[in-house]
Parts: structure tokens; C-alpha cells; sequence
């Protein structure tokens, strides 16, 4: 399998990035940009979606999180990011992914400049990312499952990170021109842009791809990512203007990293209309922008009530104070 990289330092890279992505085409309203952290850059006028946005969440934009959390329960949207709620736990799964991610992050930076990494330094990233997750809310202890320790979490990370390092989608072909890039994309006027936390962009002489890292207790069929794809089409968008600057099309992928005794690592290609014809395009971006619609207005409205799933609930980690649990007027719908 052949890799190439533009330079030795990650700079290169982004910066081949930016170049990209400001390649002067035309393309309103589904133009991407880089955004600033919590606001739009200063020479840009906020548009009204994004101040509503802000008013709302205290951010200028929706993402994929936001938009997947209220759909399953409105409440737990609230609670997360209107009320900044103080959860009773971190549920180990939240911290086991956010871990993992955090190593197959600093696998790639790595790679880019040329760096080997072993097991070692996987585990040490897994670690670091473990404790800095648990010190951003400090007295809120991570719920491990039933006959679970840290230990045994310990020991799944190992597996998983050495499945990762030895397989396929570790070696990506081409070049790499993006990791966990930050990119943001307008869909409509009346709508708050949405982020996209890209995971890995690579560049092929046939296609930009566009890369998105799962961890999952069992393998997916290839049904389940068509299941997911809105987010990769989403982030599709994004990535979008860079694409027509480099003349290629776009390419969605996500690999999957199983938590078992022998993992198994899996990339799945995920079909997308952009990617086949202008007018396949037009229609994904309108049932795409839609979707999106119909989240936005119904988180405008307040329409904050309880959903309650015993799959859900049973690991949420505002269950106390779910109107749905604790004999509140509010009537869980």
C-alpha cells in the first residue's frame, strides 16, 4: 500500500488544506469555511441563523452531535447544551471513544511527519485523552458496565489500538491534507451553519475521501452505514469547495474499530449522490438542508420534552432529573 505526504511537517499539509478550500469559485450557499472557535471570524457579519444559534446553545452553529442528540431525546438536548446541565456520570462509553479517537488522532499526525508509533505510544495517547476527559468534570465519576473495570477498559483499548495499527486503515493511500479538521458549511439562509469535526481528509489522484472513525460493540453491515451516512454527507458538504478546487470528487468512508475479544476493523464505503451526478447533488443537499430544517425549528420552538427508550435512558446520565423520572408536570412524550 502507497502513502505520499506533500511535506515532513503537518503545517504542509494544512496549509495545502487552506489553500484548497479558498480556491475562488463561486458557490452560494453551500460554501464552506474554517470557522473560529465560538464565532465567526471578525470580517464576516454574523448572520441572523448563527446569532439565534448562539442565544439558543451559546454556539454560532448546529452539528451532526446536536442535531443526532435531540432527535432521540429533546430533553437530554436541553439539558446538554441549553442548560449546560451537570450530568450524575460519564458514561465509560463517551470516554472510552473520546480516548480512542484521541490515539488514532496522534497515529496520524504522526504518520504525516514521518513518525513511527507503536503500541506504546497509542496507549500513552489513550491514557492522557482518558484523564483529561475525567478532569474536565472533576467530582463526575465514569459509570463503568456492569462487572466492568478499568482494568478490562484497559485491556479492550490495547486490542483495538493494535487491531487499528496492523490493519488496512492505518496505511491510508495518497496524501493526507486533513486531521480532525474543523470545517463549517451553509445550507440555507434560515439556518445556523453546521460543523463538521472531520476526522481524516485524504487525496487521491481519483478522489478527496473523507474519513470518519466508530468504535461499535459489533461488526456493521453495510446497511448500517447507509443508516449513518447523514453525517458523512454533511461533512461532505463541507469539504465541498475544496473538492472543486482539486477537480475531484468526493469520497465518504467510516472505518469501524469493534470492542471484542479479537477486533476487527472495517471500512465501509458510504454512497452519496454528489458524488455520481450535479443533479443527484442538488437533490441530497435539498433532503439533506430539509432534515436539518426541520431539528432547527423544533429546537427554536423549546419543544424540550422527555422521549423516554430503555435503551436510552438506562444510560443517560441525567435520568435524575428527567421530568420523565422524578414525577415532574412536564408529561414525557
Amino acid at each position: 500500500m502507497t502513502r505520499t505526504h506533500t511535506g515532513a511537517k503537518r503545517r504542509s499539509s494544512v496549509n495545502t488544506s487552506k489553500r484548497a478550500l479558498q480556491h475562488p469559485v463561486a458557490t452560494p450557499p453551500n460554501t464552506p469555511s474554517r470557522p473560529a472557535r465560538g464565532a465567526q471570524r471578525a470580517s464576516t457579519p454574523v448572520r441572523e441563523a448563527n446569532e439565534q444559534a448562539m442565544r439558543l446553545t451559546g454556539r454560532p452553529y448546529v452539528s451532526h452531535s446536536q442535531l443526532s442528540t435531540f432527535r432521540g431525546c429533546p430533553r437530554k438536548f436541553a439539558f446538554v447544551y441549553v442548560e449546560k446541565a451537570q450530568p450524575e456520570f460519564q458514561p465509560v462509553s463517551l470516554v472510552f471513544g473520546g480516548a480512542i479517537h484521541a490515539a488514532m488522532e496522534m497515529y496520524f499526525r504522526r504518520l504525516l511527519e514521518g513518525l513511527p508509533t507503536g503500541e506504546g505510544d497509542l496507549m500513552h495517547a489513550f491514557m492522557a485523552a482518558w484523564q483529561l476527559q475525567c478532569e474536565k468534570l472533576p467530582g463526575v465519576a465514569v459509570k463503568f458496565n456492569k462487572n466492568e473495570s478499568m482494568s478490562d477498559v484497559v485491556e479492550l483499548a490495547q486490542r483495538m489500538l493494535g487491531a487499528f495499527r496492523g490493519s488496512a486503515a492505518s496505511q491510508p493511500h495518497g496524501e493526507i491534507v486533513g486531521i480532525e479538521e474543523e470545517l463549517t458549511t451553509t445550507l440555507a439562509e434560515d439556518l445556523p451553519d453546521v460543523l463538521a469535526r472531520v476526522d481524516l481528509v485524504t487525496r487521491t489522484p481519483g478522489s478527496l475521501h473523507v474519513v470518519d472513525w466508530k468504535t461499535s460493540r459489533s461488526r456493521w453491515t453495510p446497511d448500517k452505514a447507509v443508516e449513518n451516512a447523514e453525517q458523512l454527507r454533511l461533512y461532505a458538504r463541507t469539504v465541498q469547495r475544496m473538492a472543486r478546487g482539486l477537480s475531484l470528487p468526493v469520497s465518504l468512508h467510516f472505518v469501524v474499530v469493534t470492542k471484542a475479544k479479537s477486533p476487527v476493523v472495517q471500512v465501509l464505503d458510504v454512497p452519496h449522490a454528489s458524488a455520481s451526478s450535479a443533479h443527484g447533488a442538488d437533490q441530497e443537499a435539498t433532503v439533506l438542508t430539509e432534515n436539518v430544517r426541520q431539528v432547527w425549528s423544533a429546537i427554536k420552538a423549546g419543544h424540550d420534552y422527555a422521549a423516554p427508550s430503555p435503551m436510552m435512558c438506562s444510560t443517560c446520565p441525567f435520568k435524575g432529573q428527567c421530568p420523565a423520572f422524578v414525577g415532574s408536570v412536564t408529561t414525557p412524550i
